[in-house]
């Protein structure tokens, strides 16, 4: 449990014998479990099921949306399945990057699907439901931009220009695949895009400072 869905260990109070010799010990109810954030916990808990029951969550969530119960239950087994695919890049939120970048990587204009990456542009965690489902809380990206973005390393602003954040030096950003990133502009950006855009390059820049 430790090191599958926890990845913490708990401290343990002393057990010791009451008066009637029984085995008795402190428990602990609802206590907060470090990096425990529900998308990436729950997340495990699917790796975890997976590999345990191969199969068994899709069966389940298949007879949750066709077995009947009112259509409110439904709708919210609709909204929850598309939540889940979206958090690992598939479903409507993918399609609709490829369809507003053309299906090309929106920085380098990398073309090969399995290499492109639905990234968020305002964090899974940090966004709501509708944020996270929303297209222009997005961006497709080649994977090297993605992990990148996603780590705050660099961020954009508000006319496609990409902003190396971090500081990393042209050899780093060479070897990371994001070599020549001042001459790699994003265009097609829309109004609706720079709320997010503003949320992303605040949350990287008080990263980055902060960690000065």
């Amino acid at each position: 449990m430790v090191d599958g869905l926890f990845r913490y260990r708990a401290h343990k109070s002393p057990f010791f014998m009451n008066k009637d010799g029984v085995l008795e010990g402190n428990q602990v109810y609802f206590a907060p479990l470090p990096g425990a954030d529900a998308p990436d916990f729950f997340e495990r808990v699917r790796v975890a099921l997976e590999i345990q029951r191969p199969g068994h969550l899709d069966r389940a969530l298949e007879r949750a949306m066709t077995d009947g119960r009112s259509s409110e239950f439904q709708g919210k087994a609709t909204a929850k399945e598309a939540l889940v695919k979206a958090r690992i890049g598939q479903g409507q939120f993918r399609q609709s990057l490829i369809d507003m970048w053309g299906g090309k990587c929106c920085a380098t204009g990398l073309c090969e699907s399995k290499l492109l990456r639905a990234s968020h542009i305002v964090a899974w965690a940090a966004g709501t439901d509708e944020e996270r489902l929303n297209p222009y809380n997005g961006l497709l990206l080649s994977a090297a931009f993605d992990a990148a973005f996603d780590a705050h390393l660099i961020t954009l602003s508000n006319d496609g220009a990409w902003e190396n954040v971090a500081g990393l030096s042209a050899d780093e950003l060479e070897r990371a695949g994001l070599g020549n990133i001042g001459l790699q502009k994003v265009v097609g950006l829309q109004a609706s895009h720079h709320e997010f855009i503003a949320r992303h390059r605040q949350n990287a820049y008080e990263k980055w400072s902060n960690s000065e």
